[in-house]
């Protein structure tokens, strides 16, 4: 808690928080301590109770949201790998949920547009509906989580795409 509050003091003219989900309800307990609640935007990971109502926060699944000017379109949960009731998508329902989004600047995911992980097990392969929204729509950006991990790379169509562990600050130009 100490090092996110130093975190948050060095960093105060932000506009938006975005939780990538894999959060405990202790986790959001300190996010509200250091950050208005209403700059948070939330989705879901794979590993979540619903915080998100719990603390009646901002839903940015299947939703999209104008911050300053950029458009950003949010996707919860991760690959269905196990049989439990938890946020995820079949590949092709991951296809048929983003299909008819409109295009956004920013795509806010749990997971990660499949084929951009290192790791080679089903539950971190990625969404194909991700990897096709991006490439359909030319989306700038793409920040997710769930990979518990940090990696900046791009896509071979320019698409900027951003895997942050824990907590970190995005400045856009």
């Amino acid at each position: 808690e100490d090092e996110f509050s130093e975190f948050i003091n060095e960093n105060k003219n932000f506009d938006v928080c975005l939780l990538l989900g894999d959060h405990s309800i202790g986790d959001v307990d300190i996010i509200l301590k250091y950050v208005e609640k209403e700059k948070i935007y939330a989705l879901l990971g794979n590993h979540d109770n619903n915080y998100i109502g719990k603390f009646n926060l901002k839903n940015l699944n299947g939703n999209v949201v104008n911050i300053n000017g950029i458009k950003i379109l949010g996707i919860q949960g991760s690959y269905r790998y196990k049989p439990d009731d938890f946020p995820s998508f079949t590949q092709k329902e991951s296809i048929e949920f983003l299909n008819d989004k409109e295009k956004v600047d920013i795509l806010v995911c749990h997971d990660a547009p499949y084929g951009l992980s290192e790791r080679n097990d089903v539950a971190h392969q990625g969404l194909f509906g991700i990897l096709y929204y991006l490439f359909k729509n030319k989306v700038p950006y793409c920040i997710h989580g769930h990979l518990h991990a940090t990696y900046n790379k791009e896509m071979i169509n320019g698409t900027k795409v951003n895997c942050y562990y824990m907590y970190n600050y995005i400045e856009l130009n």
